[in-house]
């Protein structure tokens, strides 16, 4: 059987989704593949990688009740977008 290889967008796409999650699912093992052999991908993994573990040495702002209203009345698939 041919294996796909998954595409830059992909490989971004579900690091973005699944950075928590640690399996050894057939297409963890893919994304895990190919950013053995993608500098690309491996240094964007690492840039995300380092902005979460800065923006967990900040705390989280406090939002005003009008921000929290003007926030929660966004779609979510606005905010997906």
């Amino acid at each position: 059987m041919k294996q796909t290889h998954p595409s830059h967008r992909s490989v971004f796409r579900y690091i973005c989704e699944h950075l928590e999650e640690d399996t050894g699912s057939a297409r963890c093992r893919q994304i895990r593949k190919h950013l053995n052999e993608c500098a690309s991908c491996a240094t964007d993994l690492e840039t995300i990688k380092r902005i979460i573990e800065l923006y967990r040495q900040y705390p989280v702002p406090k939002l005003s009740a009008a921000a929290r209203k003007k926030l929660s009345s966004i779609p979510d698939v606005q905010r997906a977008g």
